[in-house]
């Protein structure tokens, strides 16, 4: 990336870390529910029905409300996602954030990895063939009287390894998809997409979806080496994650093995 990097910080902040920048067209977004879509998936113990009912339009229903709303086509690629979002749906009682798209790796090894790393963020069921549903609904803390009543954050992810979606995926539970009704992805063509292989880089070994973050966000390997030399350390499933304590810092953390490998970014 060539901008400069106050170019590229402000036009993270302008965007948001969440939302990204978007386009209204679909042409080659990559869409993961076509119109007449629809899931009904048991996550923990909330039930979530999400229906698409347009190319852009979706229904979201849980036992505490039902809601419809628009997303909007990404103009760019964010953090793996060149699908569609929306951070500010709902109404003036639920604030919804929803995204939908896919995710590419180079191995199943990386896709398992990844959806450890989010399990860690999200409540998430997926299944054996690589369909995942994020959502967490949450009520506004007591004492607090601003901002809506409650919140919600509901993502679908298309998984795929080198292009195609995986077979037997460990950990998955398909049982609690209890409809999965999605026709034939013919609403938009998506572009090709080359998941990156391992590499290492100045003596580093790094994942391919490490890689494509880099080079997606514009990160470069020194900004890397400065979070891990100067980020916050701490230890989590086996891994260690060093994130930034630099408020200007484009990196927030690196999450890296026992041996220095670097296996993911954010």
């Amino acid at each position: 990336m060539t901008a400069p990097r106050q170019t590229r910080l402000a036009a993270i902040f302008i965007c948001s870390f969440f939302a990204g920048c978007a386009r209204p067209s679909a042409q080659t977004n990559e869409i993961v529910m076509c119109p007449g879509g629809a899931l009904v998936v048991d996550i923990g113990e909330s039930s979530f029905s999400i229906k698409s009912t347009g190319l852009f339009a979706r229904e979201v229903e849980t036992s505490r409300f039902k809601l419809d709303f628009a997303l909007v086509p990404r103009n760019e690629r964010w953090y793996g996602s060149f699908g569609l979002y929306n951070a500010e749906a709902g109404d003036s009682h639920t604030h919804v954030v929803m995204e939908e798209g896919f995710q590419h790796f180079s191995s199943v090894e990386e896709l398992q990895y990844w959806i450890v790393y989010k399990q860690r963020q999200i409540p998430l069921e997926y299944t054996s063939d690589g369909l995942v549903v994020e959502g967490r609904y949450q009520t506004r803390p007591p004492g607090v009287s601003e901002g809506p009543e409650s919140a919600m954050s509901i993502s679908v992810w298309r998984l795929l390894v080198n292009g195609a979606r995986p077979v037997g995926l460990a950990g998955a539970h398909d049982e609690r998809f209890k409809v999965i009704s999605l026709p034939s992805p013919t609403c938009s063509k998506p572009l090709p997409f080359t998941a990156s292989s391992p590499k290492v880089i100045n003596g580093r070994q790094y994942a391919g979806r490490a890689i494509d973050i880099m080079n997606e966000r514009g990160f470069t390997p020194n900004d890397v080496e400065q979070i891990i030399k100067t980020g916050r350390r701490s230890e989590k499933g086996g891994r260690i994650v060093f994130r930034s304590t630099s408020e200007t810092s484009l990196i927030f953390f690196v999450d890296t093995r026992d041996d220095g490998s670097v296996v993911q970014i954010g």
